[in-house]
């Protein structure tokens, strides 16, 4: 409803649009897996079987790491990073930024999405970890059409501020990452990649 009486009518289809296929549709808008769903990890091979339908379809991933606890979770998640091979984003408290080697890495992805336009966008996001400080990657994110956004998250403290999880997997990242390096592939075009690195390299050029 409007923040304050008026007697116009507000269109609210922008601000719905990460919602809309909840609102018009049956399903739940975040589907949910903790440890005690996960025991025998069929849950896990199925959301890999989606990833990498995702990657067949389209090899518009993106990865986004946000803080993590421990130096085992990094050390888990650098090899999937590697194995998924999409454009990776890492907050400054994942640990990612500093003393690891990770091409998939993106380290002026800030920086881009402030004038990004026109350019492709990611059709699936997989996060691990808390949420992101950075407010233009919420941004970016929240309008963005994305068909899935999987959140992995060692805690059960939702936390969706655009409403655009479609699953939530509580678990450690690190057991979450040392299960799926098996069952995941990335894609064999690394166009969409090297297009991030590109414009990643150009920023880091005129910052010089």
């Amino acid at each position: 409803e409007p923040l304050a009486p008026i007697d116009d009518p507000v269109d609210f289809t922008d601000y719905l649009l990460p919602i809309g296929a909840w609102l018009t549709g049956s399903a739940p808008s975040t589907s949910f897996a903790d440890s005690t769903m996960l025991a025998e990890h069929t849950t896990l091979e199925s959301l890999a079987a989606k990833l990498n339908q995702s990657t067949r379809e389209s090899t518009r991933g993106l990865l986004v790491v946000g803080r993590l606890d421990r130096a085992r979770q990094i050390s888990s998640l650098v090899p999937l990073a590697g194995r998924l091979n999409w454009p990776v984003i890492a907050d400054i408290q994942s640990g990612l930024r500093i003393g690891h080697a990770l091409p998939q890495l993106i380290a002026y992805a800030d920086l881009i999405l402030s004038f990004r336009s026109g350019e492709p966008e990611p059709v699936t996001v997989l996060h691990i970890g808390d949420q992101p400080t950075s407010k233009r990657l919420h941004q970016y994110l929240s309008r963005i059409p994305l068909e899935r956004y999987v959140h992995v998250v060692s805690h059960d403290r939702g936390s969706d501020p655009n409403s655009i999880v479609t699953d939530r997997i509580v678990m450690d990242p690190g057991t979450f990452c040392d299960v799926m390096l098996p069952l995941v592939s990335g894609p064999k075009d690394t166009q969409w990649l090297d297009g991030w690195r590109s414009r990643s390299a150009r920023v880091a050029d005129s910052l010089q």
